[in-house]
């Protein structure tokens, strides 16, 4: 025999011997790691139990939260068409109360305007027949007052023509007009 064979031979010794030791060790660990799947098996189980009935109370939570919220939503839509009612009927008041206040005063107002037309005109007739027996007394005095009225418009129309025929426009002296 060789050093080769020596060695396989001693290698395949060692190699039953190790099979032989783990071998039984791989099987109880094997028989553990049953165990292991057994009992999460077991708590995935108790564990979907408990899950579900935290779903199903979630869910019944969920169902009497949108029962709440409905009747709160309910009771100020309640709340909102009760307090609009209520402003209608005052608004309603007011101006019933206002019309009552408001008529009797708007009629006294126009019995004063009418009161105060009614004497303005008897007034501008006095002063027009007062000036027209004037004006028929005094016919020189009417002449000097008419042409000292109409005598300043003229003037000033005259002055904007004489002005114009010597070079002077609105936008200043025309060129070759002055000397």
């Amino acid at each position: 025999m060789n050093l080769f064979d020596d060695a396989g031979k001693a290698l395949n010794d060692f190699g039953q011997d190790a099979g032989k030791h783990i071998g039984g060790a791989a099987d109880e660990a094997g028989k553990h790691i049953d165990d292991a799947g057994k009992a999460l098996n077991d708590f995935g189980q108790d564990a979907g139990k408990h899950i579900g009935e935290a779903v199903n109370e979630a869910g019944s939570l969920g169902q009497k939260a949108s029962e709440d919220i409905g009747n709160a939503a309910h009771d100020a839509g309640e709340t909102v068409a009760s307090a609009a009612e209520e402003t209608a009927k005052q608004v309603e008041a007011f101006g019933q109360d206002a019309a009552a206040q408001i008529g009797p005063a708007l009629e006294e107002a126009w019995k004063h305007v009418d009161a105060f037309g009614q004497d303005a005109g008897k007034q501008i007739s006095a002063a027009a027949q007062q000036t027209t027996k004037w004006i028929q007394e005094h016919p020189g005095e009417t002449a000097g007052v008419v042409a000292c009225v109409v005598a300043a418009p003229a003037g000033v129309a005259a002055a904007a023509g004489v002005l114009h025929m010597v070079g002077f426009t609105a936008t200043g002296v025309t060129a070759g007009m002055l000397l």
